[in-house]
């Protein structure tokens, strides 16, 4: 299973399981300044063949009145077709930080074992930094690892980006050319 297809298994996860409200619970704090919402969810399914699927969806999101926010959401799933010994799961983290200003964080961890016992993760860190006098900053990191089991070997590509721009939103410093692309076999 490629890295796009664990993405899109995801947000169908996430739209699945946030969509179940019947299986969701939401506990919702408010005051003058801060609201936060706390959502939970479990569905599971077992088909007519008996393959067992169970989604977990917990997920975190705190409101400021100065435009601020934080959110957090976990899902993790697994799939066991019956008889079949080919269970297959994926776990994920997404953060979200932003501070009313124009600057955020996002980080976004997804970790997965196919049918084949092949592991895959992808880490991915992407931070804006918005200054007063109307320069940016950028940054952007991503990390996949593929490990095949059994196979003694496996592949990584890791990606470091940093752009800093002028007020005028011309570049300034680009530090693109940071990108590890290697099979590497295991000792």
């Amino acid at each position: 299973m490629n890295i796009k297809k664990i993405s899109k298994i995801l947000c169908l996860a996430i739209a699945g399981t946030a969509n179940a409200e019947d299986l969701a619970k939401t506990e919702t704090t408010n005051t003058q300044k801060v609201n936060i919402v706390k959502t939970e969810g479990v569905q599971e399914t077992i088909d007519s063949e008996g393959t067992e699927s169970k989604a977990k969806l917990y997920k975190s999101t705190k409101t400021v009145s100065d435009g601020s926010l934080e959110s957090s959401t976990i899902v993790e799933s697994t799939k066991d077709p019956k008889g079949l010994g080919n269970k297959t799961s994926m776990n994920s983290k997404i953060r979200t930080k932003e501070d009313g200003k124009g600057s955020y964080q996002d980080e976004v961890d997804i970790s997965s074992v196919d049918a084949q016992g092949t592991s895959h993760s992808k880490k991915e860190e992407k931070e804006y930094i918005r200054n007063s006098d109307g320069t940016s900053k950028s940054v952007y990191k991503e990390k996949i690892i593929n490990d095949p089991k059994g196979l003694n070997n496996s592949s990584k590509k890791i990606i470091d980006e940093t752009i800093i721009r002028d007020a005028n939103g011309n570049i300034i410093k680009d530090q693109s050319d940071n990108v590890i692309d290697e099979t590497m076999p295991k000792k």
